[in-house]
């Protein structure tokens, strides 16, 4: 960790996580959801979002201690995470017994819900679930709400997941967050199914769930930062730490107050060599200049903390946000390398779908994108984008390419860009079935706060 090691400030202030942090998760799991094909029945990322007051009727739980075998359904001994690889967090805990389990089952309207397992420490919450239903569809929409005992807000969702074996639904509600020590060590929670597929009901849960302790993480101070003062903008990464899994940098932002109001869309884990999420006040992109390993970024939206100026004026204070990426170590000796680049667009709900055709337009507000050509080679799909004005970067790992016959999403492998001209190069796409690409609008592309992290 020497590699980071320049000693800039210390630690950063420990802050609170507000209910902001909930409302502004669930389009990755939407999206996520959307289109993914499984790999496996207990792989999908969902998360919740959107304040909204509801009454409550419920089933009152008796939680099982952490680890205690209980059978699941017809002999299921083995929880849902363990059988988690995108996020190996949950997967070591539920391989170290460090999780609750539940096992309550609630059936209505020929559907079956049962709640199986909860993971709770200062850095996530997770419950997985299994919806089993006769109707032989390939995804299901679900409504569900989520409440904390601790806030008297709850939060909701509109989710479509794909159904895999037997009819059944397999997955997990996941909300990571941090500075969670302000969070009940016994936590009460009601999780409100209200909807599934087209039949509504009270799949109501209450439950209780104590906090796992995990020991504290070590930090290292780092520094990268670029500040433009004339327009009151900065952006840094300040601290360091690494598991066996995950290179961690943490740092905060900040835009100028007309900047504040900005929506957000969050690519998924999948998508390569770069992901995109909303950080706070911004969005950033996080694209790798040495290996095509994943980038898993994400976001902790805290209340805005103070931060003295390290940069320039060491006497000022800006109000600024926290961010956090989680790049996966390089098993061969590697430099970590990456840049950091903040992005202003429209919400996920402003999405254009487009059936991927020679010539069709990719709208933005201040950009006019078209796509010249689409060559199929033996192994990769090259997609051509031509621009009416020069690009130094532009987020084109966020315009998700899948087929719908297919059920696949289609990752970005490599972006070359030449002036007004781009090539993007994907896995070779299905020539006889239809393919299409998410459009999100591009609002602004602050490349002069262009961070390069890892680099000399």
């Amino acid at each position: 960790m020497e590699r980071f090691g320049r000693n800039i400030k210390e630690s950063m202030e420990e802050v609170q996580v507000p209910k902001e942090k909930l409302n502004r998760t669930i389009a990755q799991g939407i999206l996520k959801a959307k289109h993914e094909k499984p790999k496996r029945k207990q792989r999908l990322l969902v998360s919740m979002a959107s304040v909204l007051m509801v009454g409550i009727v419920a089933v009152l739980i008796t939680v099982l201690g952490y680890g205690e075998e209980e059978m699941l359904g017809e002999g299921r001994v083995t929880s849902i995470f363990v059988e988690e690889d995108d996020i190996p967090y949950l997967k070591r805990l539920a391989l170290n017994n460090q999780y609750t389990k539940l096992n309550v089952s609630l059936e209505q309207e020929g559907i079956k819900v049962t709640l199986e397992d909860v993971i709770y420490d200062q850095n996530v919450f997770a419950v997985s679930f299994r919806v089993e239903q006769e109707e032989e569809k390939e995804t299901l929409e679900i409504e569900q709400n989520l409440t904390f005992g601790h806030d008297a807000n709850s939060y909701n969702s509109k989710a479509i997941y794909p159904i895999v074996e037997d009819n059944e639904v397999a997955s997990f509600i996941y909300i990571p967050y941090e500075g969670a020590e302000g969070w009940d060590n016994n936590l009460e929670v009601t999780i409100q199914m209200t909807r599934i597929g087209e039949k509504k009901g009270e799949w109501d849960f209450v439950f209780n769930v104590d906090k796992y302790h995990t020991q504290a993480p070590q930090y290292s101070n780092i520094f990268y930062g670029k500040e433009i003062l004339s327009e009151h903008k900065r952006v840094e990464l300040n601290r360091y730490r690494e598991d066996q899994d995950f290179a961690y940098f943490e740092g905060f932002v900040h835009l100028p107050k007309e900047q504040e109001e900005l929506s957000w869309l969050p690519a998924t884990p999948e998508v390569l060599p770069s992901v995109a999420t909303k950080i706070g006040e911004g969005y950033y992109s996080f694209h790798e200049n040495i290996s095509r390993a994943n980038i898993v970024a994400s976001s902790f939206e805290y209340e805005q903390v103070n931060y003295q100026n390290v940069i320039n004026d060491k006497s000022k204070e800006y109000k600024a946000t926290p961010i956090r990426i989680a790049y996966p170590l390089q098993r061969g000796g590697e430099r970590l390398s990456f840049t950091l680049t903040p992005i202003k667009h429209q919400p996920f709900h402003y999405i254009r779908e487009r059936e991927l055709l020679e010539n069709i337009l990719l709208p933005q507000e201040n950009l006019e994108l078209k796509v010249k050509s689409i060559t199929h080679l033996d192994e990769y799909t090259s997609i051509i984008i031509e621009s009416d004005k020069e690009l130094v970067y532009f987020p084109f790992e966020m315009f998700r390419v899948y087929n719908k016959l297919e059920s696949e999403i289609y990752p970005l492998l490599e972006m070359k860009m030449n002036g007004t001209e781009i090539e993007l190069l994907y896995p070779k796409l299905p020539e006889q079935s239809k393919n299409y690409m998410e459009v999100p609008e591009i609002t602004e592309v602050f490349d002069e706060l262009m961070l390069n992290v890892g680099q000399e």
